[in-house]
């Protein structure tokens, strides 16, 4: 069975980057409706007029100001309309007849606050300039002021990725599939090149020993591992790292290995995978008919990345080790020096 994707790959025209970004948003609202109103809130924290309230306002004994002698409720619950628009592009393709034309779009609204979002794989948008030139002659033009201005924001697809997955806690890793699934589309179209200093961990604990000896670690085909790194987590701790170096589909209904997709497989790959296979037979998994997806490494290096927060590990977590963690030169470092910097600091 192929890895179930969230978001669509097939399809050469740039729109799908818009497409698919305002879908990894509508799920965020979905899933979460508190999470979606906190990215609101964060894309619009740097502003000096930061007035911004998305969520539900709920008031006890409001008294209107539209009337002196109107009565005061006992209870109103307010929300604000809002608008979000987002364009995204490979590159800094963006030009101005365009975002002149989505600006139309703001125009005869009765929401309260409207939001201007591009995206790129560039820090800067180029016309960046421009736009926000665009935005103030439109907002003077319609006299909006304060949080009522139309206000624009640019951002990466790797800092949108960041900014929701700073609002997940390990108990969401149902969304945290949906994210790292837009992660990996956004490696696959070249919209983001992170995945060499991103480590996925996942917590072992019957398996731990035959995942060392064999060097291999598995999962249902459904589930992918859009990383470079592997850790293994075990007792409060990362107690093990490794360098995917492929990707082996398999399964085995009757002692005979048959292997997916058009990945090679050597012998020494063919007898790692079976063993495995055999050995989870000893915890009741089931990998002989339902496929999984077996991830190789070179050779697991022992590590001590220790969690400090309450509670174990729910689900996997990434880990960009180069922007959260400091660790430099990755492509360069061996697994040992990887493991040796790790293993000085700690993780929530």
């Amino acid at each position: 069975m192929a890895n179930i994707h969230y978001f669509q790959r097939y399809h050469s025209k740039e729109n799908v980057h818009t497409a698919n970004a305002f879908l990894l948003i509508n799920r965020l609202y979905q899933y979460k409706p508190q999470y979606f109103y906190s990215f609101l809130d964060s894309l619009v924290e740097n502003d000096p007029n930061n007035e911004y309230n998305f969520r539900l306002n709920m008031t006890l004994q409001a008294k209107s100001e539209q009337k002196k002698s109107s009565t005061v409720p006992d209870a109103m619950i307010v929300q604000y309309g809002y608008r979000l628009c987002v364009e995204a592009k490979i590159g800094d393709w963006f030009y101005i007849e365009q975002i002149q034309g989505h600006l139309k779009s703001f125009n005869n609204l009765d929401t309260k606050y409207k939001l201007f979002l591009t995206l790129s794989n560039e820090n800067e948008c180029r016309i960046g300039t421009e736009i926000k030139k665009l935005v103030n002659e439109f907002n003077k033009s319609n006299e909006l002021y304060n949080e009522e201005r139309l206000i624009y924001i640019h951002l990466t697809f790797e800092k949108l990725i960041e900014t929701i997955e700073s609002l997940l806690s390990d108990r969401d890793y149902e969304f945290a599939d949906v994210l790292d699934d837009y992660r990996e589309y956004c490696f696959e179209q070249g919209l983001i090149d992170n995945k060499y200093q991103l480590m996925k961990a996942y917590a072992v604990g019957d398996t731990l020993t035959i995942n060392k000896k064999l060097n291999l670690y598995y999962r249902k085909s459904t589930d992918n591992i859009k990383a470079d790194l592997l850790g293994l987590y075990n007792n409060k701790s990362i107690v093990a790292i490794g360098r995917i170096y492929k990707i082996i589909r398999a399964t085995m209904p009757e002692d005979v290995l048959i292997v997916s997709g058009e990945e090679d497989i050597t012998e020494d790959e063919y007898n790692r995978i079976k063993e495995a296979i055999l050995d989870s037979e000893n915890y009741g998994y089931n990998l002989r008919t339902i496929e999984h997806n077996f991830f190789m490494v070179e050779h697991f290096v022992d590590c001590e990345f220790i969690k400090t927060s309450k509670g174990g590990l729910l689900g996997g977590k990434l880990f960009e080790l180069e922007s959260d963690y400091g660790i430099e030169d990755i492509k360069k470092k061996t697994l040992e020096e990887i493991a040796t910097e790790l293993s000085q600091k700690t993780w929530e």
